[in-house]
């Protein structure tokens, strides 16, 4: 706001300050030696403005342009490491170099880029897999009576490919050992585990917008079998996540279990991420219905979400399994399922008729694709 220059100078002069006029609406002021707290022209402002009044001068939100930052990978690569911390895992960043002879255990398939004047026969090729610098992490803190470990990785593997020196590709490693949390008197300390290290890897991509992972049995040379899984995106392997084997952990001087994925990051990071989409908090109730089954064994809940999915079920807002039992109670060769469906209409309150019709439908699909069997108090 706009102060008259005679007030201005008249109030200054009477506090002491020497005040000669630059030119107009400016003045050199000489400060008095006694206020030291004088030290800047933003000073001399408040002082005006102590006698002019703060109940004259106007109250107003001054227009600020908010420039969105563009979405850069740096940014990326900072929100999923934070929602790894989330997770509990530790960041590690390993050296580049890798030892031929342990690298060749990981059986990786990848032809290795070897160093011309390496400093030490144990460090003479690029590595080919983030696995292995993440196991002598392992060994290094097991070594040292830490048996809790839950680290990853965000870095570059190298490769050597016809016409060329070689090629690189950004890659996320995770491993994960030991128990997650402190044992409590009223119950032990949970271990790491494979739900744990899927979670892990789900939620760090869907923090970048890439949802829809799907997860498929898989054989992989580093993993045991039966417990490996490829992580596909779109129909693209991007992927490898289960139980490291134990001739592997024995070579790196480690002991487990341990479960460890990989991820490749460069290739996701290439791909259009999903639109960010803001959903308002729902203003009715859902309705929530648990169906337990008998399933072949052999049935993957990939398979089973897939059905459920292409079904296509009204008002289905969510789905997920909440207990799996194999027991001697089971019919044989069969195992038992029970699973949580959430159904909401949001425009209104859904009905218990709409629910049940929604539920036979699911009832019904299941049926067909892998005859399942209802559990007594199972289902409606």
């Amino acid at each position: 706001m706009a102060v008259p220059d005679d007030f201005i100078e008249k109030i200054l002069v009477d506090l002491g300050f020497g005040v000669k006029p630059s030119m107009k609406g400016a003045w050199r002021v000489t400060v008095p030696s006694f206020r030291v707290d004088i030290e800047r022209e933003a000073d001399l402002i408040e002082e005006v403005a102590r006698f002019y009044g703060y109940d004259k001068i106007p109250v107003f939100v001054p227009p600020l342009e908010i420039l969105e930052p563009e979405p850069s990978d740096r940014n990326r690569l900072a929100r999923l490491s934070q929602q790894l911390f989330h997770f509990g895992f530790d960041e590690v960043v390993n050296a580049s170099f890798a030892d031929p002879e342990k690298e060749a255990v990981l059986e990786t398939g990848i032809l290795p880029v070897a160093i011309r004047n390496p400093f030490s026969v144990h460090a003479a090729t690029l590595r080919t897999a983030l696995l292995g610098g993440l196991l002598e992490n392992l060994h290094y803190n097991q070594n040292h009576g830490t048996d809790s470990v839950s680290i990853f990785e965000i870095g570059k593997i190298y490769c050597r490919t016809e016409g060329s020196d070689g090629a690189e590709d950004l890659m996320l490693g995770l491993l994960s050992c030991g128990p997650l949390d402190a044992p409590r008197w009223y119950r032990p300390a949970p271990q790491a585990g494979f739900h744990h290290l899927k979670g892990a890897v789900e939620s760090a991509l869907e923090a970048l917008r890439y949802a829809g992972l799907v997860f498929l049995p898989a054989r992989h040379a580093s993993y045991e079998d039966g417990s490996a899984v490829e992580v596909s995106y779109k129909g693209e392997r991007i992927g490898v996540l289960g139980r490291v084997r134990e001739e592997i952990l024995k070579t790196y001087g480690a002991s487990g279990p341990v479960f460890a994925a990989e991820i490749a990051l460069g290739f996701l990071l290439e791909r259009q991420a999903g639109a960010f989409a803001y959903e308002p908090a729902p203003k009715v109730p859902a309705v929530v219905r648990d169906l337990s089954f008998f399933v072949d064994p052999g049935a993957a809940f990939q398979d089973i979400k897939t059905a459920i999915e292409r079904a296509a079920v009204p008002f289905l807002e969510s789905f997920d399994v909440i207990d799996r039992y194999d027991g001697p109670n089971n019919p044989p060769g069969r195992t038992s399922l029970s699973m949580r469906f959430v159904y909401r209409n949001p425009q209104a309150t859904l009905l218990a008729e709409e629910a049940d019709r929604s539920e036979q439908k699911i009832i019904k699909t299941l049926k067909t694709a892998f005859s399942i069997e209802l559990r007594k108090g199972g289902g409606a």
